[in-house]
């Protein structure tokens, strides 16, 4: 009987470890600033040099979880990633995890959007979700069956006031996964792939009101609709 060589262990669970913990320091360095009374410490300073020490640990965690980022968005020679390529791929809940997870870090950076922590296990159970429902539907309708399940995972968590302030109606969560789903839809020139998500936000942002009401629906026609029409023209 032939041996199986052991397959090596999953590492998205440390990843999100590491981000949750990146995530919870960076918040716990602006709280600790925002609620020290500075002038009444002991030694002066203290309260930026605990921050400095916060800051630097969690540039430790971006560097172990970085290396994704240059793969999936054309950092590389490995071309970016596309709906039906990630379904062709041996692991694609683990490869359209990765896609997504990187992708909306970008679209949350260019809408002027920080500190929020990203589930990339919630990003991969989504899909395993709707894949063993929908495996054949038509690109636009998974994509939008995909946006919704993404939305009911709240893949996006530790949203603001002030950075729903960045998209008219406060639909940033709507508007960053509905950017990334029309970008796995868009048929790239190699090279292009940042400057495609990048006019897919722009897109989905002046969408924001079209997008809010097909979220709103609850049913992915809408949705799907807004996809076959806008993909072709990022």
């Amino acid at each position: 009987m032939p041996h199986r060589l052991p397959q090596p262990p999953d590492a998205m669970p440390l990843r999100e470890a590491l981000r949750a913990m990146r995530h919870m320091l960076r918040k716990g360095g602006e709280t600790l600033i925002d609620t020290i009374p500075v002038a009444d410490l002991p030694v002066p300073g203290l309260a930026g040099a605990v921050l400095h020490q916060v800051e630097a640990l969690a540039r430790g965690v971006d560097h172990v979880t970085s290396g994704m980022a240059k793969l999936v968005l054309g950092a590389s020679e490995q071309r970016g990633p596309s709906l039906p390529g990630i379904a062709g791929l041996d692991a694609p809940d683990a490869a359209f995890a990765a896609a997504c997870y990187a992708a909306l870090r970008a679209v949350l950076s260019h809408l002027g959007v920080a500190n929020v922590f990203l589930s990339e296990a919630a990003i991969r159970h989504a899909y395993l979700a709707v894949m063993a429902d929908h495996p054949d539907d038509a690109e636009p309708l998974l994509a939008a069956r995909l946006t919704l399940a993404l939305l009911r995972g709240h893949v996006i968590r530790g949203l603001t006031a002030v950075d729903a302030a960045h998209v008219p109606g406060a639909g940033l969560d709507q508007v960053a996964i509905f950017a990334v789903m029309l970008w796995l839809q868009t048929d790239r020139p190699e090279g292009e792939d940042i400057a495609a998500l990048d006019a897919a936000t722009d897109m989905a942002v002046a969408l924001c009101g079209d997008i809010s009401r097909a979220c709103a629906a609850e049913t992915p026609v809408a949705l799907a609709a807004l996809f076959k029409e806008f993909a072709p023209r990022v």
